[in-house]
């Protein structure tokens, strides 16, 4: 049985319809005739890396990376230390850039709150409301906020702070359309059952176009979204059908190389739990 859905991407930086397929076919037709082979970058590396109560992650292991979010006309900025790791940054921007543009002047009411958290930082945040843990903190080394791929959101007005859902009038575009900038709203009442931790939806967290497309479209949770590319093979991949295609596949942690699909550009990301998630597509594509 194929499940198919339609969703929007923006792509380099085109705006694209396409279709989200569940492949299941033994041999699918977009398989790769050869395959190339890269080094794997770490299994906690890049953005689908999956924090939560029972997976860690090394607060150090994208410090080096990050870039400060620099000032903009179209959100603010708690403080001048906010960081994010490259590609998030660019997709906030262009995210903010684009939402500024269609609501109007009000929308740049939007302030970052939180972004990068050392260890330091967030056990600075629990000793100071320990009551929070486990319900809307979480541990030293099981933060979202360590990655670099976490933000934080508000609205700022007549020196106030808001949540974004106080204004849907204004706001609810952001929850529209973040997908289509690799954004998602990890934290929903629905799944906090999966999650542990309690509705945030002030809290976005960067994937990746494609896999925030696909986890808006099916209602997941990124372990739920995690677990289901677990079973996707080079050769049987998660299929996300538009102009580029995209192939999403697993292969697992000890692997010694990390296959590719020949002429194609292609992201590794770690799981940061047993593995590394590929991405592959053609930058050039042309239909």
């Amino acid at each position: 049985m194929v499940k198919k859905t339609i969703i929007i991407l923006i792509f380099a930086p085109l705006l694209i319809c396409c279709e989200a397929r569940e492949s299941t076919d033994d041999n699918p037709a977009n398989a790769a005739d050869s395959y190339g082979y890269a080094v794997p970058p770490g299994i906690s590396h890049r953005p689908l890396a999956l924090v939560n109560k029972n997976h860690a992650f090394d607060p150090g292991i994208n410090e080096n990376s990050l870039i400060p979010l620099t000032s903009s006309a179209n959100y603010q900025r708690r403080d001048n230390l906010q960081k994010l790791m490259p590609e998030a940054k660019i997709a906030l921007d262009t995210m903010m850039e684009e939402f500024v543009h269609v609501m109007g002047r009000k929308a740049a009411e939007a302030i970052v709150s939180a972004t990068h958290r050392t260890a330091a930082y967030q056990q600075g945040l629990v000793d100071a409301k320990p009551g929070l843990l486990g319900s809307y903190l979480a541990q030293p080394g099981h933060s979202e906020h360590h990655t670099g791929y976490a933000v934080d959101m508000h609205v700022y007005r007549n020196g106030l702070t808001y949540e974004m859902i106080d204004f849907p009038a204004t706001f609810d575009w952001l929850y529209e359309n973040m997908h289509k900038y690799g954004y998602i709203v990890r934290y929903t009442e629905e799944k906090k059952h999966i999650t542990g931790l309690s509705a945030e939806p002030w809290h976005f967290r960067y994937v990746g176009i494609p896999h925030a497309a696909y986890i808006k479209e099916n209602n997941l949770a990124l372990e739920e979204y995690i677990d289901l590319i677990r079973a996707r093979t080079p050769s049987n991949p998660l299929v996300i059908i538009g102009a580029p295609p995209f192939y999403i596949y697993f292969v697992p942690a000890d692997s010694p190389q990390i296959p590719y699909y020949s002429g194609h550009d292609y992201e590794i990301s770690g799981n940061n739990v047993d593995g590394y998630i590929v991405t592959n597509f053609k930058s050039d594509y042309t239909q």
